[in-house]
């Protein structure tokens, strides 16, 4: 297993064991992983990643403390999920995969916006724009506390956003799919796009164009401001289609042995 070199720990001068953790995360978001499936060993991952074999073991142990994989002795270390979220008649699993998840965000936010600008109240509005005000300040902050408020106040404005469109079940669904409780594997993914300042600005940009086209009533407007909002997302987390790591599943379920074809003499 090989990476570029453009996904070295040195060249992109972090903490070694975070980037290995986020390239299985990004394996997991392109669907190169999936629950129940085995990481590859060690040394497989020191290798791809081009770092210790301390420095994954640094890094298995940070997925671990996240409810990401589970150490089984003698077994290797598995990729785990927590089953499902019950709401409104619906199921949506806490395991999905972040990028199907951010396909079926795609599908159904976009027409959240729209309804907003139809008929959202000047309170609902208020709360909206608190909500970025807050977010806007975080976003210059440096901490690891205020990353997290700004990521928290990110998803409160796609959840909040959803309850005013007026639709029950468009906002239940929404507001499961961007619980980051319901979703670490979802959560960690999110947390990689926001380290950069630039990056946490330009999220508040997006944000300010879906508000401002809903204040001003321009559903179609609006829409498309949340289409574009989310396509950029999606490219800053996942980047292109071509998958940009070389972790791959080991072994996802004990080998079976073959049923014996062979006729009786």
């Amino acid at each position: 297993m090989e990476l570029g070199p453009e996904r070295t720990a040195t060249k992109r001068g972090e903490r070694r064991y975070l980037f290995v953790a986020e390239e299985i995360l990004r394996a997991v978001a392109l669907g190169n992983l999936t629950v129940g499936d085995r990481l590859p060993d060690e040394r497989a991952l020191a290798e791809a990643c081009k770092v210790g074999r301390s420095t994954v073991r640094e890094a298995i142990l940070a997925l671990e403390l996240a409810g990401v994989v589970e150490v089984r002795q003698g077994a290797g270390c598995y990729l785990i999920g927590s089953g499902m979220v019950d709401g409104a008649g619906l199921k949506v699993r806490t395991d999905a995969l972040p990028k199907q998840m951010l396909e079926v965000r795609q599908l159904l936010e976009p027409e959240a916006a729209r309804l907003c600008a139809l008929y959202i109240t000047a309170q609902e509005l208020d709360h909206l724009q608190k909500l970025l005000d807050d977010a806007e300040k975080a976003s210059k902050e440096l901490s690891a506390e205020s990353h997290e408020r700004f990521l928290a106040l990110n998803l409160s404005f796609h959840r909040d956003l959803s309850r005013a469109c007026g639709n029950q079940v468009l906002y239940d669904t929404v507001s499961q799919m961007v619980n980051s409780e319901n979703h670490p594997l979802w959560a960690l993914v999110d947390t990689m796009v926001v380290r950069s300042a630039d990056v946490r600005q330009q999220q508040v940009l997006e944000h300010q164009a879906i508000l401002s086209a809903i204040a001003s009533g321009q559903h179609d407007k609006a829409r498309e401001a949340m289409e574009i909002h989310l396509e950029a997302l999606k490219g800053r987390i996942f980047g292109s289609e071509r998958p940009r790591t070389r972790v791959v599943r080991t072994m996802r379920h004990p080998t079976k042995l073959a049923p014996n074809n062979q006729s009786k003499t």
